[in-house]
């Protein structure tokens, strides 16, 4: 964030700098405009209560449930009075060149620079007059400040920071790549790898082997059975295996969705209808038909995904709630695990927020007693821990 916005300003510079020697040549005084002052104080404002939200999130001194909804109403104000300023400044612009137009047209004087006085009457479509070029150079580049940094703000809004968090626990498992608690025992974690299926009961400090019978060793993925009780394991062929004893057994899973290609993890979002959201090697994507159609889900302009290679996928039912453009509420928070960190979403993967573990995750795993708490997996089979939905971790 903070390499944006010096570029940002830096080309602010650069333009305030190349504007001066045009405020020499050309002096153009126009009636004051506090109408379009105050738009600009509104705009920026609107800036400023999404940092000021931002930084009260995380300090816990908002929920997600208080957070989303004023983060979606602050950002589409600030978008709105934008656009209305573009237009004003478009109108002005060419009032101005009209002017300069105006002033070359008289010939050039070797005496001191003559005042162009535009009337407050010139103006274009939006009926404004026009102000002086470096005056309306700079608030130009003002807006291009604020839209870019409003923008970076709305992508990612959570600071990774440089400090890493501790290591809780490590899967001994050539290539873990599979995380998920068990639904039936309280506590107990499975972790699955090219080596087969191992389990811990105190939070992946200490494993033990898990005799799977049935269970190909190219599993990629665990996740709560989708309909019904139990596990359910994605294995690299693309077929879902189903377990009701903790993992001990397995088999075909009856009635399972059709998966798109690439896909590496499930989750079900429960609701009317539920939602599948599944991982893929290409995005993510989503279905409310139960697999018969899939659409992205990466996310839009004030939440976008910044990869494709997403590798788990998981549900919490979180106190959690936001409100969605057409006024659909969303319950609880989907977590994505990628090569870039760990990403939220409170809307069903319309929006998705970077939360403070970066790296290059494979696993995720939320307890299904204590919906707040996520275990995270590296490639090296490392394992963090969250309390709060993954906005501090353990150090």
């Amino acid at each position: 964030m903070t390499a944006a916005l010096i570029t940002v300003l830096l080309a602010v510079g650069a333009i305030a700098y190349v504007a001066r020697p045009l405020h020499g040549r050309v002096a153009v005084r126009s009636e004051e405009d506090p109408e379009v002052d105050v738009l600009r104080e509104r705009q920026e404002a609107a800036v400023e209560a999404l940092r000021e939200l931002d930084y009260e999130r995380q300090i816990g001194k908002l929920t997600d449930a208080e957070y989303f909804p004023l983060r979606e109403r602050y950002a589409r104000q600030a978008m709105a009075l934008l656009k209305v300023l573009d237009q004003r400044e478009a109108a002005r612009e060419a009032a101005l060149e009209r002017a300069i137009a105006a002033r070359r047209g008289g010939g050039r004087g070797a005496g001191p620079v003559v005042p162009v006085r535009v009337p407050a009457g010139a103006s274009g479509a939006g009926g404004t007059p026009a102000r002086p070029l470096r005056r309306w150079l700079l608030a130009t580049a003002g807006g291009m400040l604020a839209l870019v940094a409003a923008v970076v703000l709305l992508v990612s809004t959570v600071d990774r920071g440089t400090v890493q968090p501790a290591v809780v626990g490590t899967v001994p498992l050539r290539a873990p790549h599979a995380l998920a608690f068990d639904p039936a025992t309280s506590g107990r974690l499975l972790a699955g790898g090219t080596n087969g299926m191992m389990a811990s009961t105190d939070g992946g400090k200490s494993w033990a082997a898990v005799a799977s019978n049935g269970l190909p060793a190219g599993i990629i993925s665990l996740f709560p059975a989708i309909g019904s009780s139990g596990l359910m394991a994605l294995n690299a062929d693309g077929s879902v295996l189903q377990s009701n004893d903790g993992g001990q057994t397995w088999r075909p899973a009856g009635g399972a969705p059709t998966l798109p290609r690439g896909a590496q993890a499930v989750a079900e979002v429960p609701g009317a209808p539920p939602v599948l959201v599944v991982a893929t090697s290409d995005g993510m994507r989503a279905s409310s038909d139960n697999g018969e159609t899939w659409a992205a889900a990466n996310g839009f302009v004030n939440g976008l995904l910044p990869t494709n290679d997403d590798r788990d996928v998981v549900y919490a039912p979180t106190a959690d709630q936001s409100t969605g453009p057409q006024g659909r509420v969303y319950h609880g928070l989907l977590f994505v695990a990628t090569d870039k960190g760990l990403f939220a979403s409170a809307d069903d993967g319309q929006s998705w927020l970077a939360r403070s573990l970066g790296g290059d995750l494979v696993a995720l795993a939320v307890d299904p007693q204590r919906p707040t708490s996520l275990i995270a997996m590296n490639a090296q089979g490392q394992l963090f821990r969250s309390q709060d939905a993954g906005v501090t971790w353990e150090r």
